[in-house]
């Protein structure tokens, strides 16, 4: 499984938008949560592969980091 997420800043926050659609962004803790819960409740569904297309500034990047480290460490 894989899955693409483009990562965006606004405001201050870190979002997942798909670029020059009608979508809503959304948080991208939230994404990642979502990611690792259901890793949790189907082991049998690995590996998943995650593709970040980073829009972000180097600070914004080590925040990413942290998120990802939270939920996949």
């Amino acid at each position: 499984k894989c899955v693409e997420i483009d990562v965006h800043e606004a405001a201050g926050n870190i979002i997942v938008k798909h670029g020059y659609t009608a979508t809503a962004s959304i948080l991208f803790a939230d994404v990642i949560e979502a990611i690792s819960k259901y890793s949790e409740k189907h082991p049998g569904h690995y590996p998943i592969i995650i593709s970040l297309e980073v829009h972000l500034e180097p600070l914004m990047r080590e925040k990413m980091a942290e998120i990802l480290l939270e939920h996949f460490n």
